[in-house]
């Protein structure tokens, strides 16, 4: 709210995130509308339905089918048959959460390094009594090849200890970056990939929302920003047009095409840029930031970069809410 938003900016645990939705969902559709740990294995539509195939030769039956089954979705798969392999953005991620105090302003978000190496961290809870919050992590490396290219996981667990190694030098920083990854047992590693953007995200009754539309690199750090608006501009869709094939369409036709440009943007450095330039005037050592990069210089970047993800402040604070307050969808 500091930089002109009208509402502030949460970082949350995301396991956290997904239990509250888990909760919500029952406590509006019923216990019975949630399958747990029944793997999807695709899907037939006509003219009046979508059935799914679930695990252990299971059924399910509705009017649309709105796949949000992430990077390596089954349903996109079969959508696109001749797809391809994922891009391969020669770098891994390692996402980790250790104990500690808060930096500066006890909500700071701390980005350091270069595109070949860079970390970034902030808290995603309160202190507690001791001061300590729990504390976000990702160590970022260019690598020509890695196991986790070839992973059919998005995520993999790994000790903390394999990743030391591509931070040895980070030791003498203002921050021991290497002791905030030690201090983790363990880490999820990611490696840096993305599929080719869609010239559409749907087919009839089925559409795809979230990763298993559009995949992106994290520069942006938008990707679970944008399966959350993805699922409000398409609920109000089906506002407009009920739950129908029209309201598919009418999501697909507002975000295909500004989003599939995102995921090509995001391959690029981003925010990152920004410390690629002072490296380059003064070798990353200075006493005065100002007479590296001018505050306006800096203001105008990311002004540019947050028009380009459609986050800038004046956007967002002139925008109207995507959903009307109370407003429902009617089931055809």
């Amino acid at each position: 709210m500091d930089a002109g938003f009208h509402w502030p900016q949460f970082s949350v645990d995301r396991g956290l995130l997904h239990a509250l939705l888990h909760r919500t969902a029952q406590r509006r559709l019923g216990h019975h509308c949630l399958v747990m740990d029944s793997p999807v294995t695709g899907y037939e539509q006509d003219a009046d339905g979508v059935t799914l195939f679930l695990g252990n030769g299971r059924q399910a039956r509705g009017a649309l089918l709105i796949a949000a089954d992430g990077l390596y979705s089954t349903i996109r798969a079969q959508m696109f048959p001749d797809e391809g392999p994922l891009n391969w953005g020669r770098a891994v991620l390692w996402r980790g959460v250790t104990r500690a105090r808060p930096l500066r302003t006890g909500s700071s978000y701390v980005a350091m390094g270069m595109a070949d190496r860079h970390f970034l961290f902030y808290p995603i809870s309160h202190p507690g009594r001791d001061g300590k919050a729990m504390i976000h992590w990702v160590a970022v490396a260019q690598v020509d090849d890695h196991p986790s290219r070839a992973s059919d996981r998005w995520l993999r667990k790994v000790p903390t200890r394999a990743i030391l190694p591509f931070f040895e030098s980070w030791r003498e920083l203002w921050i021991d970056v290497h002791a905030m990854m030690a201090a983790s047992a363990h880490a999820y590693e990611t490696p840096l990939v993305d599929r080719p953007a869609l010239r559409s995200w749907h087919r009839g009754r089925v559409v795809l929302l979230g990763d298993a539309a559009h995949p992106m690199y994290p520069t942006a750090a938008t990707g679970a920003s944008q399966a959350i608006i993805d699922a409000r501009v398409l609920g109000a869709s089906m506002i407009e047009a009920g739950v129908t094939p029209a309201a598919l369409h009418a999501y697909d036709d507002m975000l295909c095409a500004p989003v599939s440009a995102l995921v090509e943007r995001n391959r690029v450095e981003g925010r990152f840029e920004l410390l690629r330039i002072v490296h380059e005037r003064c070798g990353g050592s200075f006493t005065d930031l100002d007479s590296v990069v001018p505050p306006r210089e800096r203001e105008d970047f990311m002004l540019r970069y947050t028009r380009a993800t459609e986050f800038a402040a004046e956007m967002l604070n002139n925008a109207p809410p995507i959903i009307a307050p109370g407003a429902r969808a009617a089931v055809a």
